[in-house]
């Protein structure tokens, strides 16, 4: 695991992973989080209200962002303080997503980073983006 300190952080770094969230991920997540919307746990479902599959949680997608910032950039020692994200596109099972981090501001007096974030599909298809605060402990 990463544990970047601050002085080691650079405006234009960047951290990505890669993850396919499957239809049991989706299931398990929906019984955590009690968010049993249909449009989650039922395909026929999800095609009525005209989307191609099961739709992944909006807050599973915010989950792997944090899971960005906890694990890569900056890891270990990091603390969310603010996340702003705008869903542009479903996110759908079995799909590769790409998650991805780039710092754009560094604000010594608090200790703090700013990324630009990302959620996308392999062909570069944006399904959430947005800017995450984060606190260097």
């Amino acid at each position: 695991m990463t544990s970047l300190s601050f002085s080691k952080i650079r405006i234009g770094q960047k951290k990505f992973f890669k993850t396919v969230i499957s239809t049991n991920d989706i299931d398990t997540f929906s019984k955590i989080s009690g968010d049993t919307n249909i449009i989650h746990l039922e395909k026929k479902a999800a095609i009525k209200k005209n989307f191609k599959n099961r739709v992944v949680h909006g807050a599973y997608i915010l989950s792997l962002f944090s899971k960005l910032v906890g694990t890569k950039l900056p890891g270990n020692n990091a603390l969310v303080l603010f996340m702003d994200v705008k869903f542009k596109n479903p996110a759908y099972p079995n799909e590769i997503i790409k998650i991805e981090g780039k710092v754009k501001e560094k604000h010594r007096s608090v200790n703090s980073i700013v990324l630009d974030i990302h959620a996308k599909y392999s062909d570069g298809k944006i399904i959430a983006d947005g800017n995450v605060t984060v606190k260097i402990l």
